[in-house]
Formats: C-alpha cells, structure tokens, sequence
C-alpha cells in the first residue's frame, strides 16, 4: 500500500505531480509560481526526504534546491539549507529525488506552522522523521557552511565518527490542549510568572517551554539543552504584557536535534488546535528572536 505522504491530497491540500530534481523545461511548468509548501522524495523509497516551505516561489525554490544535487562539491548551506543535506545522500548512497508542492496564501507564522504540522503528520505516520529536515544528514558526511565562510562539509574520514543527532524520537501523540498540563502526551510543569527569579528555578537540563499570556494563550515554544538558562534569557525580552512559562523536562541524553523534533510537534500540535502558529513563533515580530525563514525542522 503506498503511503499517504505521497497521495496528492496529504493532509487535505492539493499537490502537484512529483517532479524529477533537477528540474527539466518540460517539467519546470507543474510547480506553481507562489507562496507555499513543498516535499522531497527519495526515487524508489517509501520515504521523504525533506519538507520545506517558501514564502517567495516554490518553482523557483524547488529549481534552485535541484540545480547543485549533482555537482561535484556539496553545496554551501545557503540559499538552501536542504541542498548539502540531499546532496550528501546522492554522493553517499546514489540516491534520486522528486518533488510536489502546494501554493498556501498563509501569512508567514502560520505557514511555517503548516511546515512543523505536515513534518510532524510524517512522523506519525512513519514513527520517525525525514531524512534531512532538523538539520540531519548523511551519517558520514558533515555539512557546508554558508558561502561567505569558504567552507564546504564532506565525507568524514574512515577513522571519524558517524555525525549524528540521535535517532528520531518517537512523534508526540495529539492530547489535551495547548495550556494543559498534559498537552501533547508530556508533563508540564504548573505556569509561573516569566522572570529570573522563578527561571532560576528550573533544571538546568534539557526540556521544552511554552511561553503564554492572558490576551492570546500561548505566544511561543521553544527548546534548549539548558531550560533554566533560555529561560533567564527570555525573561529579559519584553513581551509585551505579564508573560507566563511552563516546562517538560526530556532525558538527559536527548541531543538538541532530538529536542528539535519535540518543539517541531508541538507546534504542530498547536497548529493543529487552532490552525495558526503561536503569535511570536516566526514572525518579523517576533522579540525572542530575530525573524527567519527556518522553522523548527529545518
């Protein structure tokens, strides 16, 4: 049976026909010319390999991510972050990508939420991520830098270890709502005012936080191999009113990419409830951080 992350109605949206990357003039005209959500396909595998969104032109995108996939360097890490990813696995196992896309007329924050949810619905359905989304990629290769640094990634040494982030963790199940204390299946501490004195409070280990307000609920998620530590640091950002956090703790062995799967599925899980992403997730407002066109996953 073939999966449902490939039919061209996945999750309720309309996709295109996959297409072979690179892109040729004969195919160039299936990817539309807007706003949207895109996903890569390895040739032959019951697997995706990446999921992405653009808020520019997906067939613009989808060219420039195919046009280095068979050159001989890897990639640099911009303008695509994906790129020396999938290139890593063409070099590494000869492996073949297609891609389909979706336009979306979602604003920014919410569109880049609709990226954490069609991740996360992936993981459900396949107990583990894509291949190159949180930032993995081949385990025997490492990855570029951007272009102004010089630096390209390649294949690790015999005598080097694998670089990995983990294995995926198990996808985080849909339960209770978004400011409950059992929200997405994890134990969440009770909420506390946001200031240093209650952040030092918190372990010093790694876990997941959501920050909330009065006005509109839950303003941001976020995730460090360091609660207390991010937490101080977002306790001196003005966030526009009395703000509240509560966290979950997560082993001590989870690796910040595993940790990146975790918020990725809960904003996932908070898009789902309400079909936006938290007010301050990714938007050009957004005063934890600056804005960014990278998402949880990558």
């Amino acid at each position: 049976m073939n999966p449902t992350f490939f039919a061209p109605d996945w999750c309720g949206l309309a996709w295109t026909d996959f297409v072979r990357l690179p892109m040729q003039k004969t195919t160039t005209r299936t990817i539309p010319n807007g706003a949207g959500v895109y996903r890569v396909r390895v040739v032959g595998r019951n697997e995706l390999a990446y999921i992405g969104q653009t808020g520019r032109n997906l067939n613009e995108r989808l060219r420039g991510l195919g046009s280095g996939l068979y050159a001989s360097d890897m990639p640099y890490n911009d303008p695509h972050t994906a790129a020396p990813k999938l290139w890593s696995y063409r070099d590494g196992e000869g492996f073949e990508f297609e891609a389909s896309a979706t336009e979306s007329t979602l604003p920014k924050n919410d569109r880049m939420g609709l990226e954490c949810w069609l991740v996360w619905r992936y993981r459900q359905e396949k107990c583990r991520s894509t291949l190159c989304n949180f930032g993995r990629l081949h385990p025997r290769y490492i990855t570029s830098r951007n272009r102004t640094t010089g630096q390209r990634g390649r294949k690790l040494n015999p005598d080097e270890p694998d670089n990995t982030g983990g294995t995926s963790v198990a996808p985080l199940a849909r339960q209770g709502t978004a400011e409950s204390r059992d929200w997405m299946g994890l134990a969440w501490s009770a909420p506390l005012t946001l200031d240093k004195i209650n952040a030092k409070s918190v372990p010093r280990g790694p876990g997941v936080y959501r920050l909330s307000n009065g006005t509109h609920g839950i303003i941001y998620i976020g995730q460090s191999l360091n609660l207390s530590s991010r937490l101080r640091t977002h306790a001196d950002t003005d966030w526009s009113g009395l703000t509240a956090f509560a966290f979950a703790s997560m082993p001590e062995s989870y690796t910040e990419t595993q940790l990146l799967e975790v918020e990725n599925d809960l904003i996932a899980g908070y898009f789902e409830e309400f079909r936006a992403a938290p007010l301050f997730q990714f938007g050009a407002t957004t005063p934890a951080e600056p804005a960014s066109d990278e998402t949880a996953s990558g």
